[in-house]
C-alpha cells in the first residue's frame, strides 16, 4: 500500500479530526466532503492509526500539565516547609485498610533504603469507613505525642506487618510503653480531626479518589504503581 505524500497526510489527519469533531447537523451539511474523507481513509486505513496515537500522546501531555498546575496549587499542603525549595519529597496518601497500600510498603521502604536524599511524607487518607478514620486519627495523635519517628515506625508496622497487628492496635501500641487512652483522647480533639477532614479536602481537590496516590514535585500517580514507575515519577519524567 503506498503511503501518500506528506502534505495529503497533513490534509487527511485535519479532515479526520474534522469528522471526529462535527456536530451531527454540520457533519449530515458536509456530506459530500465526508464520503472524500471516507474514502480517503479506506485507502489509507493506517492513517486513522496514526491520528488516534497523535491524540493519545496529546491527551498524555495534557494530563501532565494538569497535574504539574494541581502539585503547584497545594504544594504547601503536600510539601509544608520544603513546598519552594527542591529537595526530593515522595508524598503517600494511605489508608490502613488498603490492602494495595499494605503491597506498597515494601515497594516505599526499598526505595526509601536506595535513595538516602528522598524524603518520605505520609497522609492519612481514611476513606475505607469508620475504622479507617479511627485508625488515621490515632496514628495523627502517636505523631503528636511521640514524634515522626514513632509515627513513621507504628506505619510500617501497622501497614507492612503480618495483618494482626492492626487489629490488635492498642496491645501493639502498650507493648512499646504508649498509653492507648491517652492516643484515644487526643485522636479525638479538634486539631487531629480537622487536619483528616483537610486531607479529605486535599485528595478530592487533586482527583485521589483511592488509595494508595503517590506525589512528587512533578507527578500524580493514583493507585498502586511498581518500584521503576516510583523513582520515574521522583526523577521528574
Amino acid at each position: 500500500m503506498m503511503t501518500p505524500p506528506r502534505s495529503s497526510r497533513a490534509l487527511i489527519y485535519s479532515a479526520a479530526a474534522f469528522v471526529i469533531s462535527a456536530s451531527p447537523s454540520f457533519a449530515q451539511e458536509a456530506g459530500v466532503f465526508n464520503e472524500q474523507v471516507r474514502q480517503a481513509l479506506l485507502r489509507n486505513p493506517e492513517i486513522i492509526l496514526e491520528v488516534f496515537a497523535l491524540l493519545e500522546d496529546q491527551q498524555k501531555t495534557d494530563a501532565a500539565v494538569s497535574d504539574q498546575q494541581i502539585i503547584d496549587q497545594f504544594k504547601v499542603e503536600l510539601f509544608g516547609e520544603d513546598a519552594d525549595s527542591s529537595n526530593s519529597i515522595l508524598v503517600e496518601f494511605a489508608d490502613y485498610q488498603c490492602g494495595y497500600c499494605r503491597q506498597s510498603v515494601p515497594v516505599v521502604a526499598s526505595i526509601m533504603a536506595d535513595n538516602p536524599d528522598v524524603s518520605l511524607r505520609l497522609i492519612e487518607l481514611p476513606i475505607l469507613g469508620e475504622k479507617s478514620r479511627e485508625y488515621a486519627a490515632k496514628m495523627l495523635a502517636i505523631k503528636a505525642l511521640h514524634g515522626e519517628e514513632t509515627y513513621l515506625e507504628l506505619h510500617s508496622l501497622f501497614l507492612g506487618g503480618r495483618g494482626g497487628e492492626l487489629q490488635n492496635f492498642d496491645g501493639v501500641i502498650a507493648e512499646r510503653g504508649l498509653s492507648p487512652q491517652r492516643v484515644y483522647e487526643v485522636a479525638l480533639t479538634e486539631p487531629i480531626q480537622q487536619t483528616i477532614a483537610a486531607n479529605l479536602a486535599l485528595a478530592k481537590g487533586m482527583g485521589i479518589s483511592g488509595t494508595p496516590g503517590f506525589v512528587t514535585r512533578s507527578n500524580i500517580i493514583r493507585g498502586f504503581v511498581q518500584k521503576s514507575v516510583l523513582l520515574q515519577a521522583l526523577s521528574g519524567s
